[in-house]
């Protein structure tokens, strides 16, 4: 019951946040949410259509206005769904990339943690959002939309991300969804490669 109540609120912050237009937090930011805005859309416009038809089928008034009342609450929920994608998107800043989904994933991967960044486009079987595969280097983590993800965020050592189930196994690689793969990785590298050259030693 708390989750659900504190996702709610979470839910309302993000909507109003779209509404007020305030920009992502953790630097620049990347959306990822393009293959399911559509389906999203679709369920906001038909529950909206559906209100004054249940409206005017329903003879008892009670009965309409309780049904008024969740018809609406549904429309805003859905509405807010869609704003907590818009608002917390990815994003690449000076310390590290910030990974998120919605209102559920939210974490950070530091520069020093990542070996390399890199566009590959997977179609992915299972449906679910957070799912982990094993590879010859080790656990990999999906943060997948419309069962797909688009950049592989390839790790430097075993890597530990806070999920909303806890703490994640070691990670070998971390797998998400962007709108525009190409410009995340390109902006991913920049910053990999000016890090690195501060790093390096003075010669």
């Amino acid at each position: 019951m708390r989750w659900m109540i504190g996702y709610e609120v979470r839910m309302w912050h993000a909507l109003i946040r779209w509404i007020a237009r305030r920009p992502p937090k953790g630097g620049r930011p990347f959306r990822y949410a393009a293959p399911v805005v559509p389906i999203i859309w679709t369920f906001i416009v038909l529950s909206a259509v559906e209100i004054p038809i249940v409206d005017l089928l329903l003879p008892w008034k009670s009965v309409r206005i309780v049904m008024l009342a969740l018809g609406a609450w549904g429309v805003t929920w859905m509405v807010g769904l869609l704003a907590s994608m818009y608002v917390n998107t990815h994003a690449i800043g000076d310390e590290g990339i910030t990974v998120r989904n919605g209102l559920t994933v939210d974490f950070f991967v530091p520069w020093e943690a990542i070996a390399e960044v890199r566009v590959n486009k997977r179609p992915l079987q299972s449906s679910k959002t957070v799912h982990f595969d094993q590879t010859s280097a080790g656990p990999a983590l999906s943060v997948a939309v419309g069962s797909q993800t688009a950049v592989d965020l390839v790790l430097a050592e075993p890597h530990v991300v806070r999920l909303p189930s806890g703490d994640s196994e070691p990670l070998a690689e971390i797998r998400i969804n962007a709108d525009d793969p190409a410009a995340f990785v390109a902006e991913a590298r920049e910053h990999l490669s000016r890090r690195r050259a501060e790093s390096a030693p003075a010669r």
